[in-house]
């Protein structure tokens, strides 16, 4: 039993992690293209 569950954690802890730098990817690009067409007009 220790086998899924020490398996499982990982994927657990990392999700977070995974999601909050994408989101944090996602923002950044998106101001960069946001500052860029403020700045094109």
């Amino acid at each position: 039993m220790d086998v899924p569950q020490t398996g499982h954690l990982p994927f657990e802890a990392g999700l977070p992690f995974f999601m909050v730098t994408f989101v944090g990817l996602a923002t950044s690009l998106f101001a960069l293209h946001f500052t860029q067409y403020i700045d094109g007009i």
